[in-house]
């Protein structure tokens, strides 16, 4: 499995990690802070963040938390996706709205 980079915005911390992890975890062991109210079941839009870059494809029980988001879903090139679910596949960045 190949190592990726993921870029922490807006701080720039970067982390290198196997190619293929969920978010979630990313995010954890960056030490960074991230709602989890569903502790990574799936079933909450707590855990959602924004990104750019290669990602596993929307399967559909994702596809469903972001349909209910009352939000915009993206914002130039990122993307608003659930952290629990989505799977990163390169290199990335990634934010919050509460970083």
């Amino acid at each position: 499995m190949s190592a990726v980079e993921v870029t922490f915005l807006p701080d720039g911390q970067r982390l290198r990690v196997p190619a293929g992890r969920r978010i979630l975890g990313v995010v954890l062991a960056a030490g960074r802070p991230i709602g989890r109210s569903c502790r990574g079941a799936g079933i909450c839009l707590a855990c959602g963040v924004w990104v750019e870059g290669p990602l596993s494809p929307v399967a559909a029980d994702e596809a469903a938390l972001i349909a209910r988001r009352s939000g915009p879903t993206a914002r130039g090139p990122a993307r608003w996706r659930i952290a629990c679910l989505a799977r990163i596949e390169g290199d990335v960045r990634i934010g919050t709205d509460y970083w």
